[in-house]
């Protein structure tokens, strides 16, 4: 009781106290104006157009599932993380934990490597989109913790 009765009144503090403060703020001056010169210089100007090609038989065999690598790797470590998991806290490991560990496994790495390689890869694509794909991975952990699997 002492606890929920703790909660409420921390709330109702924040409440209180974040519009007293946000009355306080100073102005900001507003920001300039664009000119339509600076504007042009947003965009490249002398950039080259985009040269395509349609991609011999060969090299379409060549990347052939390399697709699918995100989505297996993905997925089999995820199920081996669920797995040692469970085992190493005494927990069963139960068809429905493993599918749900596999395909959300199997997902963020698919999707998410897609999505990083898709942002420009390196550190800013990881910064994009890691911390996403954590975030979904432990949502989904969750709720298999919830489910009891």
């Amino acid at each position: 009781m002492k606890l929920k009765s703790f909660f409420f009144a921390g709330i109702l503090t924040a409440s209180l106290t974040v519009p007293a403060l946000a009355g306080n703020a100073p102005t900001v001056e507003p920001m300039p104006e664009f000119s339509a010169a600076d504007m042009q210089m947003l965009f490249e100007q002398d950039a080259m157009p985009i040269q395509l090609a349609v991609l011999s038989r060969q090299e379409m065999t060549e990347t052939e599932g390399a697709l699918l690598v995100g989505f297996v790797v993905g997925g089999g470590l995820s199920f081996v993380v669920y797995a040692v998991g469970n085992s190493f806290y005494a927990q069963p490991i139960t068809w429905q934990g493993s599918l749900l560990a596999f395909g959300t496994g199997a997902l963020i790495g698919g999707v998410g490597g897609a999505l990083i390689r898709a942002s420009g890869g390196g550190i800013a694509g990881n910064i994009a989109w890691r911390p996403n794909m954590f975030g979904a991975n432990f949502g989904f952990s969750q709720y298999s913790n919830y489910k009891g699997w």
